[in-house]
């Protein structure tokens, strides 16, 4: 089976990396290893194309740009490197200024009527990413033992605002994201419309792609991977990902 793949997939936080946080030295190397061996690298996450950049593209070579495909935003956007840069394409229209306001009245109201509402965040508490708006319980910049910590004490909290979200936003995709966010987009946007969108662009076979992801759980972000049929390879941090990455350059 190992011989027919052609890309290797990844969610971001918790997969590739920790939450926020560069590749390691380390993990740089063997991206590099893969690529040389034959491979297309491809990040689906929630996050915006300027955070995979902090986080992977800046530490790795130039020469390895052409190589790599990233969606993010859950696939709303896809960026590929062209004329020495990456070039964004829209696959999604982004939620319009009215629906913005009205989500991030909504999510205020929750919090605070869940007792969740951050007063002194870390950056932004809810960001508009154009086709995708993300509430990130202590702000964008939190770190992640704070964030871990949060996670650990509001899962119910967190679940039960997404709930209230998709009751008052029908129309509209709510999603768990990291340890402390949610994803509100448009309902074709998930990682399952990026890895088919993928499939489609390239004219690959489900066999031909391995997604590596951290959360397959019923409201995982992941979980949505698993209806494209590609191979799915569930793991439980950066350094299992690194592990089981190693079996593709044998």
């Amino acid at each position: 089976m190992k011989n027919k793949v052609k890309v290797l997939a990844f969610d971001l936080d918790d997969t590739l990396t920790k939450s926020k946080s560069p590749i390691t030295l380390q993990m740089s190397k063997l991206l590099q290893k893969l690529i040389k061996s034959g491979f297309l690298i491809c990040i689906v996450t929630g996050g915006k194309f300027n955070q995979v950049k902090k986080q992977v593209i800046d530490h790795l070579p130039t020469i390895y740009m052409n190589k790599i495909i990233i969606f993010p935003l859950s696939g709303a956007q896809i960026f590929e490197y062209k004329n020495r840069r990456f070039v964004k394409q829209k696959l999604v229209n982004d939620i319009s200024k009215s629906e913005y306001l009205k989500i991030l009245n909504a999510i205020k109201h929750y919090c605070l009527e869940l007792n969740i509402w951050c007063n002194k965040p870390v950056g932004k508490i809810v960001e508009n990413r154009g086709a995708q708006i993300t509430f990130s319980a202590l702000g964008q910049k939190a770190n992640y033992k704070s964030k871990l910590t949060w996670s650990e004490k509001n899962l119910k909290n967190k679940l039960l605002l997404k709930k209230k979200l998709q009751k008052d936003f029908p129309n509209l995709s709510i999603r768990l994201g990291g340890l402390t966010s949610i994803d509100i987009s448009d309902k074709k946007i998930s990682k399952e419309f990026a890895i088919n969108s993928l499939m489609k662009k390239l004219k690959l076979k489900k066999q031909e792609i391995v997604y590596f992801g951290d959360n397959f759980s019923k409201s995982g972000n992941d979980l949505p991977v698993v209806k494209t049929g590609v191979i799915i390879k569930k793991v439980r941090s950066p350094n299992d990902t690194y592990q089981k990455l190693l079996d593709y350059l044998k």
